[in-house]
This record gives C-alpha cells, sequence and structure tokens, in this order.
C-alpha cells in the first residue's frame, strides 16, 4: 500500500471510531444502566482516533520527505487494520443493544 492509500485508510478508521465514540457517549447517556466504563471506553477511543489522525500526519509529511522506513510504515496498517476490524465488531454490538 502507497503512502496516499494508506492515509485514506488511516483517516477512515479514525472516522469510524469517532462516531463510535459518540454512539457510545449516547448509549452511556440514554441508558441508566450503562455504567462508568462506557464512558471511559468511549473516551478511550476518542484519543485513539487522535493518535490516528496524527498518524496519518506523519505519514503523509514522512513519505513526502522520504523519512518513514518500510516496517515501521508496515507496522501502522497492520495495526490500522486491526482497529477497524475492533471497530466494526463494536458496532455491531451497538446496533444489536440499540434495536
Amino acid at each position: 500500500m502507497e503512502a496516499i492509500g494508506a492515509v485514506a485508510s488511516i483517516l477512515q478508521v479514525a472516522q469510524i471510531g469517532t462516531q463510535l465514540s459518540i454512539g457510545l457517549f449516547q448509549i452511556a447517556d440514554a441508558i441508566a444502566s450503562a455504567n462508568q466504563e462506557t464512558n471511559y471506553i468511549a473516551k478511550d477511543i476518542a484519543l485513539f482516533c487522535q493518535v490516528l489522525k496524527d498518524l496519518a500526519k506523519a505519514i503523509e509529511f514522512g513519505q513526502k520527505a522520504q523519512l518513514f522506513r518500510q516496517d515501521a510504515f508496515d507496522t501502522s496498517i497492520k495495526i490500522v487494520d486491526e482497529c477497524k476490524r475492533v471497530f466494526t465488531e463494536i458496532e455491531d454490538i451497538l446496533k444489536k443493544a440499540t434495536k
């Protein structure tokens, strides 16, 4: 995957995570049985999404200046792919919980 595609993929996952975080906050607010841990998870996801956005900027800058190592780039892509999988699982759980 090229840097431009990676940046787009990272930003897409960050957007998914941001929406997921908002959904978790809404559930925690609306459902009395949702405990404080739901808020913690939502905050953690929101903060992690900011890290993903920063990673996208770093890759974009590193690609222009030819500063990043391929193995670091490959690891970043693996992490982003795993995040997308986890975020999708959480989204599915939220959909079931709100039906």
